[in-house]
Parts: structure tokens; C-alpha cells; sequence
């Protein structure tokens, strides 16, 4: 597929979800490379993101076990999701920031936030995605910064030069919320329509 392809079709998916963000405004004689340096040290990120490493290695391995022994694979699978719940609990922190509403895409984001950073501002940014997990750390540049109301502006950042394994972490993150809000939607309408005794006539 061509690269740019690739990249529309990246850019139609997004979603309102929620996540905990952190974001750094950076000096401008920082360098590119040393933007992590900026984020507050998290344990709980460093080990998700290991096990995100380990994670990838770990599927490709129970796809090939799959055919030969289906039993075995979907076993591994289950204590690989057991691992990952305590992975989830050991990283929480009770100084950690609440979930806060975002839109997300491929791309970039937007959010509400108190403090205004000016448009063209690099920032490092820290993506935690619920409810799976997935940590994303990536150099964001600010490409608006509007006033919402008296307490709140809208910042849309940019990601720069986001690395392929966390675009299709974010990616898949968007299909299966999409996935799951679609089947929500369905449920709902279920819900409200009425039943075919209800609508027959005596």
C-alpha cells in the first residue's frame, strides 16, 4: 500500500475517549531527542512499556502455536491477560492524574486544559489508554490553542515523527472502540424499540 494511502487511512480514525495525559511544554533549544528527558520518571510506565515490548514478540509466537497445538495457545493466552491485570495494578499510582476526556486520532489530539501553551510549542507527551492500558510517549507539537470558557482552552497537539509501533497501538485502540460503541448503539436500540407482541394489533 503507498505511504501516503497508509496515512489518510490512519487519519479517519478518531474517537472521544479517555486517557491519562501528561504533557511537558519544551524550551526551545530543547532537542528532539532528549524530549523524554522532560517527562516525570514513572515506573508504571517503564514497565507497561516493557511488557508492550514483550507483548508483541509473545503474539507473533502464539500465532504460530495456534495451528499445531490450539489448546496450549489459547491456555498461554489466558495467563498472558492474567499477567497483564497485575501488570495494570502494580502501575497504578495513587498521585496519578484521573482520566480526562480526549479526542484521539493517529495523528494527534485535543483536550481541555487550564494553562494555555501557544501554538508551535513542542511538547513531550505521555498517553496512557484505558481500559487496556497502552502507553504511548511521543514529541507533540501544539497546532491550536482556543479559549473555551473562563477556566478552560482547547489544545490540539500534533505527534512528531511517531514511532510505527505506537501508531498501531493507538490504531487498534480506535477499532475496538468503535467496535464496542457501535455494539453499545445496538444494544440501545434493542432496548428501546418495542417488542413484535407489543406492536401487534388485538
Amino acid at each position: 500500500m503507498p505511504q501516503n494511502s497508509r496515512d489518510e487511512r490512519r487519519q479517519a480514525f478518531r474517537i472521544s475517549d479517555k486517557a491519562l495525559v501528561e504533557i511537558v511544554p519544551l524550551d526551545p533549544q530543547t532537542a528532539p531527542d532528549q524530549f523524554a528527558s522532560k517527562l516525570p520518571r514513572s515506573d508504571g510506565f517503564l514497565l507497561l512499556s516493557e511488557l508492550q515490548q514483550i507483548e508483541q514478540q509473545l503474539q507473533h509466537q502464539l500465532f504460530k502455536l495456534t495451528d499445531s497445538s490450539p489448546t496450549l495457545a489459547s491456555a498461554l493466552q489466558l495467563l498472558n491477560k492474567k499477567i497483564e491485570r497485575l501488570a495494570l495494578h502494580a502501575s497504578d499510582s495513587p498521585t496519578q492524574n484521573e482520566p480526562q476526556p480526549i479526542t484521539l486520532s493517529t495523528g494527534g489530539l485535543s483536550l481541555l486544559r487550564a494553562e494555555q501553551i501557544p501554538p508551535q510549542t513542542y511538547c513531550a507527551v505521555r498517553l496512557r489508554l484505558l481500559p487496556g492500558g497502552f502507553v504511548i510517549q511521543t514529541l507533540a507539537q501544539v497546532i491550536y490553542s482556543q479559549q473555551q470558557d473562563a477556566d478552560n482552552v482547547r489544545i490540539g497537539l500534533a505527534f512528531i515523527n511517531p514511532d510505527e509501533a505506537g501508531q498501531d497501538l493507538i490504531a487498534g485502540h480506535i477499532l475496538q472502540q468503535q467496535a464496542l460503541n457501535r455494539r453499545l448503539e445496538r444494544e440501545q436500540q434493542l432496548e428501546q424499540s418495542p417488542t413484535t407482541d407489543n406492536t401487534r394489533r388485538p
